[in-house]
């Protein structure tokens, strides 16, 4: 073998083997930029996960403070009606004192000359 023969198959080995180098470092480089890329989406995901959760959790306690705030207009409201229905009890016990008063004022002895009985006429007219 000459010395052209032995340099061209060495060249050609080295160039041949850098080739092959070359094509496992882009190899290598592809799966790096996929696996990086991968983990960004994973990382991103998880951010969209993180922020529906802390949205969730907003809606939540919005919805507590919104719940308590209507128990308490609620508790409040019935109170108030209780208070209403007392008083018309009450306005009702009244009028049934005074009806029954008015029913016996009738029958008094001088139920002509009664200054309430001929006021309620009055008004009635």
């Amino acid at each position: 073998m000459t010395a052209v023969e032995i340099g061209s198959i060495a060249s050609s080995t080295f160039l041949a083997g850098g080739w092959i180098v070359n094509i496992l470092t882009v190899k290598s480089q592809r799966k790096k930029a996929l696996a990086e890329a991968k983990k960004s989406n994973a990382e991103a995901e998880g951010a969209e996960i993180d922020n529906a959760t802390k949205i969730v959790n907003m809606w939540e306690q919005l919805m507590n403070k919104k719940s308590a705030t209507d128990d308490d207009q609620i508790t409040a409201l019935n109170n108030r009606i209780l208070d209403l229905e007392n008083l018309v009890k009450s306005f009702q016990k009244t009028v049934e004192k005074f009806t029954k008063a008015l029913t016996k004022a009738k029958e008094c002895p001088g139920v002509e000359n009664c200054i309430i009985l001929r006021e309620l006429k009055d008004k009635e007219s």
